[in-house]
């Protein structure tokens, strides 16, 4: 049975009809990849994870089955994968529903939606993220999420225009990787192609004597994080993960955790990068203005690589440049 979106209007949920499910995500990933996907094959596997954020915007749009709050979705072109991830329903159907449904009617304030025909997931036991993240943080050693901010007039200067920070950096912040982290994170890395992989940044931060105001996230190293919890759906940072990289990080004075990096198995676009969780488990897990998100997209063979830095509640495209 192929699953169609049930459509409910109102606070009272009154049943106003079913659209194509289909024909909604295609639409929806045409403006997000950039391409016709006439000639696809959509693949869409439900998943029983509780998807708790309140919506917000409106008119509201609710998911009514907030126990299958996730699904992965994977798109094919003659065999050949354009693109698979995991999204929560909320951020895949709101934007499409809330511009179809007010061209419908205007007037209305509060939209429902169900899925009729839902192929699930196997279930199986599996702490969230956020219990993740709390067991590290609850640990006899402090977990790697747990990182003090360096005062500003504590931080050592350094030469961002010598180092090789871009021009088009922005004002505040500016990345620059080591030449051996990049190709190290780029080419070194045996990153599988099946599931994905991730790790953690580590080095220094400076204050940009070139430009003033504005703090150099200078990475020395990637390390790939261990015990992780890795599939073709999500890749899961457990305790013990953080455990480790903390362990290997006391052992290099001087450096810092930096932020994150984590591989999408489909290529880079314009209008795709983190994904919500992505930027979820970012906000949640590094909390200070100058620790960033490393994402390496699989295009034709080889990785592409993007950085993201908080913009307030959201995490914004940023330049980075390579040294050496």
């Amino acid at each position: 049975m192929q699953p169609s979106l049930d459509i409910y209007r109102s606070d009272d949920y009154v049943s106003v009809g079913r659209l194509d499910l289909l024909a909604v995500l295609q639409a929806a990933f045409e403006r997000m990849l950039g391409q016709r996907l006439d000639d696809t094959e959509f693949q869409l596997t439900f998943h029983r994870i509780n998807d708790d954020q309140r919506p917000s915007g409106r008119p509201s749009v609710v998911n009514l089955q907030r126990a299958f709050g996730y699904v992965h979705v994977r798109i094919t072109r003659d065999g050949k994968v354009l693109y698979q991830h995991l999204h929560s329903l909320r951020e895949l159907m709101t934007g499409p529903l809330r511009a179809l449904l007010s061209r419908l009617a205007p007037e209305e304030t509060h939209w429902g939606f169900g899925i009729s025909g839902i192929p699930e997931a196997p279930r199986k036991p599996s702490p969230s993220d956020a219990r993740l993240i709390a067991a590290a943080a609850g640990a006899e050693e402090p977990a790697m999420s747990r990182v003090e901010e360096l005062p500003d007039e504590e931080a050592p200067e350094a030469d961002g225009t010598r180092l090789g920070a871009p021009p088009d950096a922005g004002d505040d912040l500016a990345v620059v990787l080591a030449g051996a982290a990049y190709r190290k994170l780029t080419a070194e890395l045996p990153h599988s192609t099946e599931v994905e992989s991730g790790g953690f940044l580590v080095g220094r931060l400076c204050r940009d004597t070139s430009r003033a105001g504005r703090h150099l996230v200078l990475i020395d190293d990637v390390l790939p994080a261990q015990r992780t919890a890795a599939s073709t759906v999500r890749l899961t940072f457990t305790a013990e993960s953080f455990l480790r990289a903390n362990h290997a990080l006391s052992r290099r004075p001087g450096d810092r955790l930096l932020g994150w990096w984590h591989t999408h198995l489909f290529p880079a676009t314009d209008r795709f990068g983190l994904s919500s969780a992505d930027v979820e488990l970012h906000l949640r897990t590094y909390r200070r203005p100058w620790q960033v998100a490393g994402l390496l997209n699989l295009d034709d063979g080889g990785w592409t690589l993007r950085f993201y830095a908080r913009r307030g509640r959201e995490l914004a495209l940023i330049p980075y440049g390579v040294s050496g």
